[in-house]
């Protein structure tokens, strides 16, 4: 019975975590991904379009979009995200209570941790996170590699091979690259302990044979998309501009370390000191295979981030780049909270003769990591939230009542919702909220014909999707193909001016100012290149074209 209302409670925390942290059917990842989707249900999907036509052949994402596409088919593509979005952070919910309570051995200090870890903030190097507001379908793969790590460390090999290989359909890197470092970071705890328990060659040859199975039934996605890379390798596209486009162009944030701001490192080397301040703390008290196994997880992965600083900042491999190691932060930020949190929220019960006034202050740190972005920025919202942190600890520290549990997972849930309370909640719009952009959007789509092709500045990264027209190219929506990547660039420097400019030297800001220079030459050579119909400029700027509308911001011109 005791475990029926625990399952409850974390079933009820995450059946309302789309509403607390206000959900968003599409937001940045989604304007490359659900166009897609929409031409896998619809051949005739913007024909003319040349990045939905170049991304519909195979790429590392077919998958995903074959499983999306058709159970789009049975209901719609707005319920498939958010049954993907909530059985994300239900996996992710599941894992974590049970390894939470199986270091701590408390039903509320796991309920806590798990509360803290999916609604808070998250603190990882490359602007990465393994579920937020939205869906995609590498936050989709991180909640299936960490259910079934939880599986592995409770001897579940069989399922744990199944729903790892399962990953590496719904994104081959993560599904690669994260049961790589799980299966070798049990492996090696495994060994560690061979002289403490008897055993350990059988526990050995149960691993082998999850991963045996998990290589077998993933082969096929293995095979596909090693297949793709080396069918991108015989281009004759020099690896060095592939670099120069994706690591320095494109998506900086993601690849090259040395684009971070320093605020990024001083806030995850923090977590980190923390971790190993907490991980001394309560080694004793730790079940050795998690203990080490957690160890092995922290070397492999902060081995291979070193790799990846060396092959991007100091001798450049485009291959060994786009493997993007930091990823993997987001298990280290996983696995380190919660010792963290778990060991913040059990202070009182496994340490009792610490004044109370410290034990207060030890247990309000997961929810000053998790809610930090917003509690530096001082508001009254800030103060609530600090408050209702404090009423929280005291609670936990004080009560030991089974009701007081339920109160303090309710009034934990609540802190969250004032974290995310500006945000507007969105099911399936396809935009987070409304904008100039998108006013402009539903304006084309309501007046203009299916069939025309839209220049518009490289900001309007929404307008594909919102208005279902086809456009010559915006900044986010690249390809995943080394000929796209060069097509992408391409027409970002033609319609911004920036011929003149060498590669590594263009910027966002510099695309967007060269676009906003636009004038009657450039517009009718671009007319030549790319057969657009209708041009989208900045009211500033007047052009000698025929003016079809304008809004308050922007002039649609028809060429």
């Amino acid at each position: 019975m005791k475990n029926l209302k625990i399952f409850f409670v974390i079933f009820t925390v995450t059946l309302i975590f789309p509403l607390i942290v206000r959900y968003v059917f599409v937001q940045h990842n989604q304007y490359e991904q659900i166009p897609l989707i929409l031409r896998f249900l619809d051949k005739n999907y913007l024909v003319n379009d040349w990045f939905v036509n170049i991304s519909s052949r195979f790429s590392p994402r077919f998958f995903f979009i074959l499983i999306s596409g058709n159970l789009a088919k049975m209901t719609s593509l707005p319920i498939v995200y958010l049954l993907f979005f909530m059985l994300t952070g239900g996996l992710i919910a599941f894992a974590t209570f049970n390894i939470s309570k199986k270091i701590f051995k408390s039903n509320i200090s796991a309920i806590l941790t798990t509360v803290t870890l999916l609604y808070g903030q998250k603190m990882t190097l490359g602007n990465n996170d393994y579920v937020l507001r939205d869906i995609d379908p590498a936050k989709f793969a991180f909640g299936l590699v960490f259910f079934a790590y939880w599986l592995l460390l409770s001897e579940k090999f069989l399922f744990a091979a199944i729903i790892f290989s399962f990953s590496s359909y719904i994104h081959p890197l993560i599904g690669f690259e994260a049961p790589f470092v799980f299966y070798f970071s049990l492996f090696l705890a495994t060994l560690y302990t061979r002289s403490k328990k008897p055993g350990f060659k059988k526990n050995l040859l149960k691993i082998f044979k999850s991963v045996g199975l998990y290589l077998l039934l993933s082969s096929f996605s293995l095979y596909t998309n090693i297949q793709y890379i080396f069918s991108g390798s015989k281009s004759n596209i020099p690896k060095g501009e592939l670099f120069d486009i994706l690591g320095k162009v494109s998506l900086p944030h993601h690849y090259m370390p040395s684009t971070w701001p320093i605020s990024v490192y001083l806030k995850f080397a923090g977590f980190i000191i923390l971790y190993f301040i907490f991980y001394f703390i309560y080694s004793k008290r730790l079940n050795e295979k998690i203990k080490n196994s957690f160890n092995f997880l922290f070397l492999i992965i902060f081995t291979l981030c070193v790799t990846g600083f060396f092959f991007t900042q100091i001798l450049p491999v485009y291959f060994m780049m786009i493997m993007q190691f930091f990823r993997l932060t987001n298990i280290v930020f996983w696995a380190g909270a919660i010792i963290i949190y778990g060991g913040c929220f059990s202070i009182s019960q496994i340490f009792r003769n610490i004044p109370n006034y410290i034990k207060y202050s030890i247990s309000a740190i997961p929810f000053i990591i998790a809610g930090f972005d917003r509690i530096i920025v001082f508001s009254p919202g800030s103060f609530i939230f600090l408050l209702l942190t404090l009423t929280i600890s005291i609670l936990l520290t004080r009560s030991k009542k089974v009701s007081a549990c339920y109160l303090l997972v309710f009034l934990s849930v609540f802190n969250f919702a004032l974290v995310y309370r500006h945000y507007q909640l969105s099911f399936n719009l396809p935009y987070p909220f409304p904008t100039p952009e998108t006013d402009l959007a539903l304006w084309v789509k309501a007046k203009t014909k299916e069939d025309k092709i839209f220049l518009v500045p490289p900001g309007f990264f929404r307008f594909r999707l919102t208005a279902q027209r086809a456009i010559v190219v915006d900044w986010i929506t690249g390809s995943f193909s080394d000929s796209g990547q060069v097509d992408w660039i391409t027409r970002i420097i033609r319609v911004s001016g920036l011929n003149d400019y060498p590669l590594n030297q263009i910027t966002e800001q510099k695309v967007y100012e060269g676009y906003n220079k636009m004038d009657k030459e450039r517009i009718l050579l671009l007319r030549q290149q790319y057969k657009f119909d209708y041009l989208v400029v900045e009211k500033k700027n007047t052009l000698p074209f025929e003016e079809i509308f304008q809004s308050s911001y922007y002039i649609i011109y028809k060429i």
